[in-house]
């Protein structure tokens, strides 16, 4: 609000109250103070680096009575009419309560880590510092409106396996924790670690070098929302608080790709580069520069102790270094955004707030160091003070920008933004920035199920009214879609000239789609390599991409089996193919849903289960004894008395690639070449699912994976010719990831060693390595006797191939 006065009623000095304003907030006029009499000079004003400047007629304990300070009246809309400050947790001198918090979203935890290189803690050289949590589902109003209610929450220790060493950044990566650790001594390296937010609390480290060479230690991260890639700080903080040996690189920000496995630079020239967080829209970046604090080695008030600004081009590289603000008292050390591009940063008095142009609106004022905090959805904050813990409810909502599936991006050329009119990003950002309303994600992400959700989904309420335990179903993954137009026209999607990915979307495969053929259902014999049956499954201009697919068996033995589809509009259809008569009629069409694509479908009469991308689970019923041509399905939402299965907040991103699950056992790929083996025990009223047992094997990422009902799996590489076949009984109790690799050979004159290609044989194996490499495998299945692959090649072709190992 440049140039408005503020009416004031009672004090009449620095800080003053309002009729207008919540009691827990307070006026700060920096008019009052911008002309002191008495300035002390810089030998004393050094406590003022850490310690609170005290407007005039103001004192300490006034402060903390009203903590939210308005310095302008923006911050009105961020606190909202009745904000809350209160102490749920404090030590006498032990800063468990420091860094690297992050909030879960399917339990409402919050984590975060203890002090490293803590005098009181004896943390850094001597041991490492933990991860702690929270559960923020046991806060109620009535803890949120006490000023100080410590001890009402529990204060959890994570046992990470393998442990975080000394961890000190953290956020949400594909459905669980990224923890950066700043490492031990000369022999334990600063390292990234992936950490599962349930038990066990297993970590997978990502990253520990460059090209051989140890990080000083590492600080914290932040995900481009538009790329995917990890950018992370690296300062010298182990080595000045004596934990870390003599750095051997600069003091950089670095950017990670885990898809391509690079790592490179993305900015240097600081002190101390330490908070790092993107903008809603990833088109800025902010980094701190505290340099001025260099612990043991003390003070230097001449070194930064600035937030600066980045321009984020679309590859991903920074540029156009612009100073956002110099904060005091302390130093701005981890920062975070709102929804609206408004910049909070923890310092030396608490929270600070400052608006998308750099000027500070307002304190969220504790007294005393906020070393780092986290929003927690819409409305929440919870502030890491070292030896104090507090939770904060006010209007603002928390930027979580979700990062892209890498796996669906090639480069930087997927992060395309969608625009009407151009790019109408300001040279210089306004005071306020609603959300936009013309700029949105072209190709979203697909979300798959993670096994966490997995897991809760299964056991809610709803599902435990499921049938006993021989109708529970497998979510079979969605088979990517296939390209129903050229390879030429595809790349018009990705293309960097905005109008060509619009055409592409809006008229070429649209029309394409109509094309008689493009899109069918398809029956094979895969004994004789010949077709059985083929209908077309659209309805006319506006048909629906076939997603996901799930088969009933249950009555093959008199040569029927219904087949089951689901569709991108959220629709679903089933179809009845009748082996003996060599045809294929539809059954039942559902319509489409506003709940979005189905990425997963399970089925066995009179049961269908279908998954979205927004992660809601929906089960269906055919009542009908003779027949499904009749609609008597209903969701799980309103079959289960009211409840949904879905989380409150979707993950960003996600762990597990693909799922399949054979009673009793669920099998997940993930995208470090591994899978994980869960045992399911049920029974008529629940589900249960135990911790995974990792299977190592895979040289490169696995494409699919499939169980039969005899207990085996097979694995597929999505490059390459490597099959794994893996015997799962036996590996509940622990026994080690053993497998055999199966390797396709060819018999000249003899198909069936290899088996051959469903379909029209377009040379898509060749027997060359190399050009084997270039073709992708999508998905697999398995009966114990034959593998199917489907596989891809360059220019959009596409073929089965069956593998006889009989």
């Amino acid at each position: 609000m440049a140039g408005a006065m503020w009416s004031r009623s009672g004090q009449e000095d620095g800080a003053f109250l309002h009729d207008g304003i919540s009691p827990q907030a307070q006026i700060i006029d920096q008019r009052t103070f911008n002309a002191l009499h008495d300035v002390p000079p810089p030998s004393e004003a050094k406590g003022f680096t850490f310690e609170q400047f005290v407007p005039p007629g103001a004192t300490h304990e006034s402060l903390l009575a009203r903590p939210f300070h308005i310095y302008d009246a923006e911050f009105l809309d961020i606190i909202g009419p009745n904000p809350t400050l209160t102490l749920l947790a404090q030590t006498d001198s032990d800063p468990i309560f420091h860094e690297a918090p992050v909030w879960y979203p399917a339990k409402d935890e919050m984590f975060f880590a203890q002090n490293a290189g803590a005098a009181a803690a004896g943390t850094g050289l001597a041991k490492s510092a933990v991860i702690q949590k929270i559960p923020l589902s046991e806060i109620g109003p009535a803890i949120a409106n006490q000023r100080n209610a410590s001890g009402s929450v529990r204060v959890e220790v994570v046992h990470s396996s393998p442990t975080v060493i000394n961890p000190n950044g953290g956020t949400n990566y594909r459905g669980q924790l990224l923890f950066l650790g700043e490492g031990q001594g000369e022999n334990i390296a600063p390292a990234m670690y992936l950490m599962n937010p349930e038990p066990p609390y297993n970590t997978t480290v990502l990253l520990d070098n460059f090209f051989g060479r140890q990080f000083n230690s590492l600080n914290d991260v932040s995900i481009n929302p538009r790329t995917g890639e990890i950018y992370f700080t690296d300062p010298t903080y182990g080595y000045v608080q004596d934990f870390r040996p003599a750095p051997g690189l600069p003091k950089q920000v670095w950017r990670f790709s885990e898809t391509t496995g690079a790592v490179a630079v993305a900015a240097d020239g600081f002190n101390m580069p330490n908070g790092i967080c993107f903008s809603p829209d990833g088109m800025y970046l902010y980094i701190t520069d505290t340099g001025m604090a260099q612990a043991l080695f003390g003070t230097n008030l001449t070194f930064s102790s600035t937030i600066y600004r980045y321009d984020v081009q679309e590859d991903g590289t920074l540029d156009n270094r612009k100073t956002f603000a110099f904060v005091t008292p302390g130093i701005p050390d981890g920062i975070h955004v709102d929804t609206r591009g408004n910049v909070y940063t923890g310092c030396g008095d608490g929270v600070q707030v400052y608006n998308p142009s750099g000027k500070l609106i307002g304190k969220i004022y504790v007294g005393s160091t906020v070393a780092n905090f986290q929003f927690a959805g819409k409305g929440r904050l919870v502030m890491l003070a070292e030896t104090e813990l507090y939770y904060v409810t006010l209007a603002a909502d928390g930027a979580f920008p979700a990062a892209p599936d890498p796996a669906t991006m090639t480069g930087a050329k997927r992060a395309r933004l969608e625009a009407d009119e151009g790019d109408d990003r300001p040279e210089h950002p306004p005071t306020s920035i609603p959300p936009s309303k013309r700029r949105r994600v072209l190709n979203p992400p697909t979300t798959n199920l993670t096994t966490p959700q997995y897991h809760a989904a299964t056991t809610s309420p709803p599902l435990r009214r499921t049938p006993p335990p021989h109708f529970l179903l497998p979510l079979a993954p969605a088979p990517p879609r296939r390209r129903p137009v050229s390879h030429r026209f595809y790349q018009l999607s990705a293309d960097s000239q905005l109008w060509k990915a619009l055409y592409y979307a809006r008229f070429v495969l649209p029309r394409a789609m109509r094309i008689p053929g493009v899109e069918g259902l398809r029956a094979w014999d895969l004994k004789s390599r010949s077709l059985i049956v083929q209908v077309e499954i659209g309805d006319g201009v506006d048909a629906a991409v076939p997603t996901c697919i799930a088969v009933d068996e249950t009555e093959f033995a008199c040569g029927v089996l219904d087949v089951a589809l689901g569709f991108d509009d959220g629709s679903f259809g089933v179809w009845r193919l009748r082996t003996n008569d060599k045809r294929l009629e539809r059954r039942y069409r559902h319509e489409k849903s506003s709940s979005g694509e189905l990425i997963a479908m399970a089925f066995s009469h009179p049961y269908l289960l279908t998954a979205t991308g927004a992660v809601l689970v929906s089960l269906y019923t055919f009542d009908i004894p003779n027949g499904i041509e009749t609609n008597n399905a209903g969701s799980i939402r309103s079959l289960g008395g009211g409840d949904k299965a879905r989380p409150d907040h979707p993950p960003e991103d996600l762990g597990p690639t693909t799922l399949c699950y054979t009673h009793p056992y669920l099998l997940a790929t993930l995208p470090d070449n591994t899978l994980v083996l869960h045992m399911c025990t049920s029974s008529a009223s629940s589900l249960s699912i135990s911790n995974g047992i990792r299977l190592w094997g895979h040289t490169s990422g696995i494409s699919d994976a499939e169980i039969t009902a005899r207990g085996k799996a097979v694995s597929v590489s999505t490059r390459g010719e490597e099959m794994r076949v893996w015997e799962l009984e036996g590996r509940s109790s622990g026994i080690g990831s053993r497998s055999v690799e199966i390797r396709p050979w060819q018999t000249p004159g003899r198909c069936g060693a290899l088996g051959g290609v469903v379909g029209a044989d377009d040379g898509l194996h060749s027997g060359d390595p190399a050009r084997d490499w270039d073709e992708r495998r999508n998905w697999v299945g398995f009966d114990d006797e034959m593998v199917i692959v489907l596989k891809e090649r360059k220019g959009a072709r596409e073929s089965l191939m069956v593998y006889d190992f009989t």
